[in-house]
């Protein structure tokens, strides 16, 4: 069970249940919609700890230590520059990128008129 360490706690306040078991805990610095897991221990103790949700597909990455370090090298490739195009595994990537063109060049039209 975790020990309270008043010099480590930052507020420490009394609130009360409303009459659907409701604690309002906003005067204590907790913001609107964050989340929490709850755990109650035997001795009544009730501890509140922050969770961030995330997707489940992006679960997937946080999981697993292989596709992290690929996501991570990723990105450190793109932001240094060392990135290619990869249009040929995109299907259709040539019929994608005239239509692009052309809705430019009509944009550039449309602005002259």
């Amino acid at each position: 069970m975790p020990k309270i360490n008043a010099a480590q706690a930052q507020k420490l306040r009394q609130v009360s249940a409303d009459d659907r078991s409701r604690l309002a805990l906003g005067k204590s610095g907790v913001g609107a919609y964050e989340n929490f897991f709850v755990t109650v221990f035997e001795t009544g103790q009730i501890v509140l700890t922050p969770v961030v949700a995330i997707p489940k597909n992006e679960a997937l990455l946080w999981s697993n230590a292989e596709f992290m370090d690929s996501l991570t090298k990723g990105i450190s490739q793109a932001i240094s520059g060392r990135t290619k195009r990869l249009d040929h595994l995109i299907p259709n990537s040539k019929e994608i990128k005239k239509k692009s063109i052309r809705s430019k060049q009509g944009d550039r039209t449309k602005a002259k008129v």
